[in-house]
């Protein structure tokens, strides 16, 4: 099995949380070049062949989020989303042209401890075997006032897999 590390980045959009955050992404160790664009988009036709599984590990490099302006002022602890599903609620996967939503295919696959700790971490499986494109939606989760009050951000670039036996 392959592996993709993938750098994602969180900044605030202004100084506002109502103004939203923007998400950048690099490759991480090991990743090889033109898998990952800084917009998000994963092609994995440019590395691996068809039918190579690929572990997809997205990386915080955001620890924390700063906003100097209400509702919110302070800086907040950040991580990757995750609620009753789990690693579910924090990458949502759709077909392209379909909106994402919790994945329940059996081409992604989230393995046991998908969210790593302190979910500054996410992993999941793709089997990269059956040519299609893929809507994800990558949640962030900036807690303002303890674990169960904060602000979720989203993020939906596409996942490309590898053509049908190519």
């Amino acid at each position: 099995m392959a592996t993709v590390n993938i750098n994602v980045a969180v900044t605030p959009k202004k100084t506002s949380i109502n103004d939203g955050v923007a998400f950048a992404f690099t490759a991480g160790t090991g990743t090889p070049t033109g898998v990952i664009s800084s917009d998000g988009q994963i092609d994995f036709s440019k590395a691996f062949g068809s039918g190579t599984s690929v572990s997809i590990v997205f990386q915080l490099t955001t620890p924390t989020l700063t906003f100097s302006s209400p509702p919110n002022v302070g800086t907040f602890p950040l991580s990757f989303f995750g609620a009753a599903n789990g690693a579910k609620d924090a990458l949502w996967i759709a077909l392209q042209g379909q909106n994402p939503g919790i994945y329940t295919g059996t081409q992604f696959t989230f393995p046991q401890n998908a969210l790593g700790p302190g979910y500054a971490t996410l992993t999941v499986v793709d089997a990269n075997n059956d040519g299609n494109i893929y809507t994800y939606a990558l949640w962030v989760w900036t807690a303002l006032a303890g674990p169960n009050n904060g602000q979720r951000f989203e993020d939906d670039p596409r996942l490309i897999n590898h053509p049908n036996n190519k």
